[in-house]
């Protein structure tokens, strides 16, 4: 069997990551071999609840397999949707488009209602580890600008309303619905910005005429790794850029093939201080990548020199059968209240479920009401981190101190507690 010759990808999906790192799409097709075949559990299950989604919005049969907590989020999802409708708007689902740089290939927008003055565009997500926005997403406002042109309405007023919503609905940490709201003169300027640039001089390095046409001079693609543009880069394991962004102030024996030293803290300056610091998190999940991608690797037939492929310790004790079997022989000796433990719903559960049974929204409002999110706990982060700075009140600081202690702060002699 042959197997064609990978594609330079310039997907839609994946702009977070060749909108910056540019020489990415290129490594990529390169080092194809060396990519493991994917764990597909998580992309099965998103192309699932994607055609579930479709059959809400649709009025079609859920396809075999689709989950009950699918068709819960799928309803939810078919109903915010339909709130966005207005009169006179054009509606279509899972919208097949070219983008807008790149004819010939396609993307699908999930979701889409038009007229002559509004274009409103949803993107349906169903994963639940990592929170996605909709504000400045590359991905969405491919879409939005690539619709645009399919329609030929790229002369519309640069006040034409776009709206880009993202459902995520089974997101565990952040917003489950984000909307960006911008005028298609905005649309325009960042998809300039940010996404026609970069292809361009990612296509025109494979060619020179686009090359010499577009004067792109002497600019090469350039990795720019980072936490954000490597997340789901397929050869972000083994990419040289990304070994010598993380090592270089960490380990950097490491990149010379020796063995690592680990600094002393004490001896390392306050700059090499904060530089491991903050690599750390970094470090870490590269580590962690570096065992999945060697797993992968193995279970491909193909393991890494002095590696062997063993099955691990395996997971908890769990019944063979179904739990109403074994608890009828366990009532031999054990009570009811032995083998049963109650616990109530947590938040996010409740929440959930009244999504699932389209609870009247006062009520949902009046149950998010007698909820609470515990603080933080202070942290260090880098300077351009987007989080206010964190800044402990007087009271706070002072709130554990002796009294001999608080005189000494304020140079004045100590007071007695009798006094006080």
């Amino acid at each position: 069997m042959t197997t064609s010759a990978p594609r330079l990808s310039l997907s839609p999906s994946g702009a977070s990551c060749w909108a910056v790192c540019t020489a990415q799409p290129q490594y990529v097709v390169d080092n194809a071999h060396r990519i493991p075949p994917q764990n597909d559990k998580y992309s099965a299950e998103g192309v699932l609840a994607h055609a579930a989604a479709e059959a809400a919005l649709t009025g079609k049969k859920f396809a075999p397999g689709t989950s009950k907590e699918m068709k819960k989020h799928a309803l939810a999802y078919a109903a915010f949707c339909e709130s966005l409708k207005w009169e006179g708007c054009t509606v279509e689902v899972e919208r097949q488009v070219e983008p807008y740089y790149m004819p010939g290939r396609r993307g699908f927008i999930d979701f889409c209602a038009i007229s002559v003055s509004t274009l409103k565009i949803v993107d349906y997500k169903y994963g639940e580890g990592v929170a996605v926005t909709a504000i400045r997403n590359k991905q969405m406002a491919i879409y939005a600008r690539s619709l645009m042109v399919a329609e030929n309405m790229t002369g519309a007023t640069d006040d034409f309303e776009v709206e880009m919503h993202i459902w995520q609905p089974r997101v565990r940490e952040g917003a489950k619905h984000t909307v960006w709201k911008i005028t298609w003169g905005e649309l325009v300027q960042f998809t300039d910005d940010e996404i026609g640039g970069p292809a361009a001089l990612i296509l025109s390095s494979t060619n020179e005429i686009v090359r010499s046409r577009l004067k792109f001079g002497d600019k090469q693609p350039e990795f720019v790794p980072s936490d954000t543009t490597c997340k789901f880069c397929p050869a972000k394991t083994f990419c040289e850029a990304r070994t010598q962004w993380l090592l270089a102030d960490t380990f950097p024996e490491l990149l010379d093939g020796g063995e690592p030293v680990l600094a002393d803290p004490a001896g390392m300056t306050d700059e090499a201080l904060a530089k491991a610091l903050f690599k750390a998190k970094d470090f870490a999940k590269w580590l962690n990548e570096l065992d999945e991608f060697a797993t992968a690797r193995a279970l491909d037939g193909n393991p890494l020199p002095g590696t062997k492929l063993v099955l691990s310790k395996g997971g908890h004790r769990t019944w063979s059968v179904k739990d109403t079997v074994v608890a009828k022989k366990l009532r031999k000796y054990l009570a009811g209240t032995t083998l049963y433990t109650r616990k109530f719903l947590t938040p996010k559960q409740a929440l959930d479920a009244l999504s699932g049974v389209a609870a009247d929204p006062a009520f949902v409002e009046e149950i998010e009401s007698l909820t609470y999110k515990p603080e933080g706990q202070p942290t260090v982060a880098p300077l351009d981190d987007p989080r206010p700075e964190y800044r402990e009140s007087v009271e706070d600081e002072i709130g554990d101190l002796t009294l001999a202690e608080i005189s000494a702060i304020l140079h004045v002699q100590p007071v007695s507690e009798d006094w006080i």
